[in-house]
């Protein structure tokens, strides 16, 4: 077991108490400072958000921190605290469409299956209620515990919530509210921890990676001290997940955990509408933290020189209470409750976290810390404001380029925090098939609800498995049909699934391969197989798919391209089961599972000549809706004519070979996921409607899929022109 680390109590208390007491003027604006701006109004639903507030004072959420714990870094602007509003009237401060504006989110298309994690102390007993009133408030979907969109946990993952505290209840509030707002198809995960001590935040962090979150936002802050390295190995060093720390609120100097090489540390800006093009100005937050962290080592990323150590921040995001963001928390707190503008580099850092879930998944065993530095033009360069006098100009004042108080920048889209190349067209890929499986696998977060497995031989089985594996934010790991090759059982062991489901019967996936796969899971692992492989689309659908599923998607058993270019349009835009029917008739079982899904309508996938037109006339007898057909003249055209169900400017599209399957059939959950297509290519060279398709939808990031023998080297020197 990990002893408890013991810290310095006298330099952790000072620094704690110059983090949470009144700042300097040359640190953030005084919490004393007398009120010369009229207090802020709520307005109508149809008025724009209100104007920066300044002028208004401000006050720290928590108090002082007794020695050995860390402070939360959230502000409240006083004197606009208002009850639960009229459904005409908005609060002030900065709301979801105006960051999503500010910094070019893809909010409304990228996010869905993918968990943030908010690390904090203390309990918020409202916090599920006040989530719903903002969510409702502005519009943003239900996240509750009863669509098992939102989790609550203690440090431990089980339900011994800690004592309640207002303040860092106003903490929470602010950090669940600001994942939201970026990142509103994102699950939360709230993890509180029974105190303030770091090592109870840093289990927290850990709680949060081992229920699956690769996304982890920490807004709270103590000193950064010799006792650092020990803290990074015992709580923060997590390869292959974000995790986002506030950089503090008392001007130039340095807070632990953004200290750390293995988060990205989150500096704040003041935020302003403006008459450039942008739309939006940005200058340094004077309270922002920054600096030289003399404790921690540099990582190999950073390349100022003006610090030989760990530079702190990477990157930034609006943090002044003057420029605030709403918040609802009905909980009292230092006289202030329902509706605040908050801010706080605390606002900054879970906005950071809700960025990365969009840009998408982590690359296994990577430190995303590093991303931002492959993609800085892919920033709002801040180039104004201080927050304080140093030594070293660039450590307290913005400049061109890398700056300590704003790090390289504020998100503008987020290709910064991609995983992918600098010019946005990245691969997944190995040596053969279920090299390539294993390499797309590594994008899923460990301890998955199921994992998925299939024959690397023998597809046609797990054709219905792949949408129903994307609607689970499950993996497909392919299989010899009577081994598990090591780069696949390396991949099971990393993931531990709850449960294993084979797909397709012992012809595909023997029974000694099943009785093997036991050892990577606690729980069960059972088979999905019929007699043939429309039985066995049936009975996926039946164990996946509710009934009166809003569609549900038809394609030929024997032309796979088709229901694999669906898989992803399915789990990613319908919701929806892929069935196989014979080219002329549908099979028993199939006739069965559509009467018991009763969709609300039907979509066909493929010309006639995979799907005749007399199929498609006997399916409007399953439907009261509409059966409609999605085809071109060939797989690659049929493939762009499903991607057209996506919007345009979506985050990423998936390139796959439409000559060979396996490399699809392992991608489709994660494109699905993803909210994003498949397109099908020859190998050497794109057909003009799927070249077409990507000039419509302008992805800021492509994903090949499979090694240059499957696409070659000239066809991604080709895509590159069609990113956004």
């Amino acid at each position: 077991m990990l002893r408890k680390l013991v810290m310095p109590s006298i330099l952790f208390g000072l620094f704690c108490s110059a983090l949470v007491f009144a700042p300097t003027a040359s640190a953030a604006w005084p919490a004393s400072a007398a009120a010369s701006a009229p207090a802020a109004t709520d307005a109508p639903a149809t008025a724009p958000t209100t104007a920066p507030l300044a002028g208004l004072a401000q006050s720290r959420s928590c108090p002082a921190p007794a020695p050995g714990h860390a402070a939360c870094l959230a502000e409240v602007l006083q004197g606009t605290a208002r009850p639960l509003l009229a459904s005409d009237m908005m609060p002030s401060g900065y709301g979801p469409s105006d960051l999503q504006n500010a910094y070019s989110l893809p909010s409304a298309t990228a996010g869905a299956g993918r968990t943030v994690a908010v690390v904090a102390a203390f309990d918020l007993p409202s916090a599920e209620s006040d989530l719903a009133a903002y969510r409702a408030k502005f519009g943003l979907p239900p996240c509750t515990s009863a669509n098992g969109c939102f989790r609550k946990v203690d440090q431990r993952g089980g339900q011994m919530y800690p004592v309640a505290d207002a303040g860092w209840g106003q903490e929470i509030a602010l950090d669940l509210d600001m994942v939201s707002a970026t990142c509103p198809g994102c699950s939360l995960l709230l993890v509180e921890a029974d105190s303030t001590d770091l090592r109870d935040l840093g289990t927290g962090v850990n709680t949060a990676v081992s229920l699956g979150a690769q996304y982890v936002s920490n807004s709270y802050g103590g000193p950064s001290s010799s006792y650092d390295s020990s803290y990074d190995e015992a709580y923060f060093k997590h390869p292959g997940t974000v995790i986002t720390a506030a950089a503090g609120d008392s001007g130039f100097g340095i807070a632990y955990p953004a200290a750390s090489s293995y988060v990205t540390a989150v500096g704040g800006t003041s935020l302003a509408r403006s008459s450039a093009a942008r739309g939006w100005s940005e200058s340094v937050w004077r309270g922002t933290g920054s600096g030289c962290a003399s404790n921690d080592q540099k990582p190999s990323w950073q390349a100022d020189t003006g610090c030989s150590a760990r530079t702190v921040t990477d990157v930034s995001a609006v943090a002044d209470p003057a420029t605030g963001v709403a918040v609802y928390d009905s909980t009292p707190a230092n006289g202030s409750s329902g509706w605040l503008v908050m801010g706080g580099t605390s606002a900054a850092a879970p906005i950071i976290a809700g960025s990365y879930a969009l840009a998408g998944p982590p690359a296994a065993g990577s430190n995303p810390a590093a991303y931002p530095y492959s993609h800085s033009a892919n920033l709002n360069d801040v180039t104004s404001g201080s927050n304080g006098s140093c030594g070293t100009s660039y450590l307290c004042t913005a400049a061109a380029g890398y700056d300590a108080p704003t790090g390289l920048g504020t998100p503008n889209g987020v290709q910064a925090f991609s995983a992918g190349s600098a010019d946005g067209v990245s691969r997944l890929a190995g040596p053969d098939r279920y090299a390539t499986s294993a390499a797309i696998a590594a994008t899923s977060p460990a301890g998955p609800a199921v994992a998925y497995v299939a024959s690397g031989v023998q597809y046609a089985d797990a054709l219905s498995g792949a949408a129903a594996a994307g609607r689970n934010s499950s993996p497909v790991l392919l299989v010899d049909p009577d081994s598990i090759p090591a780069v696949i059982a390396d991949q099971l062991a990393r993931l531990q699934p709850q449960s294993i489901v084979v797909l397709g019967g012992t012809a595909a996936v023997s029974g000694q391969v099943q009785s093997q796969l036991a050892a990577y899971t606690l729980g069960t692992v059972t088979r999905f197989a019929g007699s043939d492989r429309y039985a066995t689309s049936a009975q996926v659908s039946a164990a996946s798919f509710p009934a009166q599923t809003p569609v549900a998607y038809i394609a030929s058993g024997t032309a796979f391209p088709d229901a694999l270019s669906g898989a992803a349009a399915a789990a990613g835009t319908a919701n929806g089961p892929v069935l196989l029917v014979a080219g002329t008739s549908i099979p028993a079982a199939v006739s069965a599972e559509l009467a018991r899904l009763q969709p609300g309508r039907i979509v066909v996938l493929g010309g006639t000549a995979a799907v005749s037109s007399d199929v498609q006339q006997q399916l409007a007898g399953y439907t009261a809706g509409a059966v409609t057909r999605l085809a071109g003249s060939d797989r690659y055209a049929t493939s762009a004519a499903v991607s057209a169900v996506f919007p345009a400017g979506v985050n990423v599209a998936y390139i796959a070979s439409g000559q060979s399957f396996p490399d699809a059939l392992s991608g489709a959950p994660v494109a699905g996921e993803s909210g994003a297509p498949i397109l099908l290519v020859p190998g050497d060279q794109a057909t003009s409607s799927v070249l077409d398709e990507l000039g419509r939808l302008q992805p800021q990031h492509i994903v090949i899929l499979g090694g240059t023998g499957a696409v070659s080297a000239d066809l991604e020197a080709t895509l590159r022109s069609y990113l956004q």
